[in-house]
């Protein structure tokens, strides 16, 4: 926000709420190696022996998307959506926006970005399996599209289309640097 901007606290459990969010978030991320983990562990056992030798590269690369995504999130698309959302604000009036709505918002964007930004991880290790590829990708990238703009209105909190197409733009270039993966990374 910018500086002369206040959040107003409406409830009387607003600040439990935000406390409560941002201790969830907080361990989510904390957590994450070891979510991450567990859930390989948990698909492991259908593996293939030469298979299971990706769970511990994918589990990091897992946490770096994550990571990335969330950063991508809080460092460029917040500050850019916030700014959209205040210029479309009337001359005559002032936004005063709720601090427990607020968090959420942030947090819901930083959850959202993490998961799209999991893409890559999941291209590389179906290919790895032999079950997508590059060219598979590239026919299918007009399916791809339509399927993302779908995702992106479903994981942004707001229904405007700005944070959308901020959700889905970033997503098409996953999609695009998830074909080289699979040109690289897949069966021959």
């Amino acid at each position: 926000l910018p500086p002369h901007r206040r959040l107003l606290a409406l409830k009387p459990t607003a600040y439990l709420i935000i406390i409560m969010q941002v201790s969830l978030m907080g361990g989510l991320v904390l957590a994450l190696p070891v979510v991450f983990y567990q859930f390989w562990r948990f698909v492991t056992p259908g593996l293939l022996p030469r298979e299971r030798r990706l769970v511990m590269p994918i589990v990091v690369l897992s946490v770096a998307c994550f990571l990335c995504g969330s950063a991508f999130a809080y460092g460029i698309v917040l500050p850019t959506g916030l700014l959209f959302f205040l210029s479309m604000e009337p001359q005559n009036m002032t936004s005063q926006w709720a601090v427990d709505e607020y968090m959420s918002f942030v947090v819901w964007m930083l959850l959202g970005f993490g998961v799209v930004f999991e893409l890559p991880v999941l291209t590389l290790f179906l290919s790895r399996m032999g079950l997508v590829s590059a060219g598979l990708l590239r026919r299918a990238r007009r399916y791809a599209i339509v399927v993302i703009f779908i995702v992106a209105a479903i994981l942004t909190p707001s229904p405007d289309p700005f944070s959308q197409l901020l959700m889905a733009v970033p997503l098409m270039g996953l999609y695009e640097i998830s074909i080289w993966i699979c040109r690289f990374s897949g069966k021959k």
